[in-house]
């Protein structure tokens, strides 16, 4: 839309959002995983890095229903809190993104989101060094999503949906994630035949899982 004749808090919130792209472009260097940075605003804008051109990613506002938002809203996280929200395809370029996301606020005024969105690309290449004979190594989020599968994500890139627990281990050895989360952390269970481990991620709310 235009940008004359907008409120003032318009103004001012994409001053604030100009203002720090350039520590957007940083992240390339610090989170090589990160595929792009994302920041919705309120004022009905968004601002994407690495940059592209309105004609391809115009504004619309089916972002106001993506989860990185409405996880993001005062009353689902009263704690501005960081959060990750659920994986989704990015496109062809980057395949499956998971969301690294935080409210932006000014004092108690909502000012929007802002997202990372890390490779599952990048994830699958780390998984694919822990190569064991006797065994699978994967990683769970607390959702249920597979983030990553030597199998599974065989070529993430072409994967355009997030498999589920059951494409990882069978349904009869962990039916549930609460199932996976009820292991003991680092130590092995013996299950019709199988041995899993997990152990929890300290930074995101997934675990790594060998069975």
């Amino acid at each position: 839309g235009p940008l004359v004749g907008r409120s003032q808090d318009f103004y001012c919130d994409l001053g604030s959002a100009l203002a720090v792209g350039g520590q957007f472009q940083g992240l390339s260097f610090h989170l090589p995983h990160a595929a792009r940075v994302r920041f919705i605003a309120t004022e009905r804008f968004h601002l994407v890095y690495p940059w592209q051109s309105s004609e391809r990613i115009p504004f619309s506002a089916d972002l106001y229903r993506d989860p990185v938002w409405t996880l993001a809203q005062p009353q689902a996280n009263p704690d501005r809190r960081k959060f990750w929200a659920p994986p989704f395809f990015g496109g062809p370029e980057v395949g499956l993104l998971a969301p690294v996301a935080a409210p932006v606020t000014s004092g108690d005024r909502f000012l929007g989101v802002v997202a990372i969105d890390m490779s599952l690309d990048y994830l699958n290449r780390v998984n694919g060094y822990f190569g064991y004979p006797l065994g699978t190594v994967a990683v769970v989020d607390d959702r249920g999503h597979v983030m990553a599968h030597p199998g599974v994500y065989a070529d993430p890139l072409a994967v355009r949906s997030p498999a589920g627990l059951e494409q990882a281990v069978p349904a009869q050895l962990l039916p549930t994630v609460s199932a996976l989360a009820a292991l003991p952390a680092g130590e092995p269970v013996f299950r019709a035949g199988w041995i899993l481990v997990q152990r929890p991620f300290v930074s995101a709310p997934w675990y790594l899982v060998y069975a």
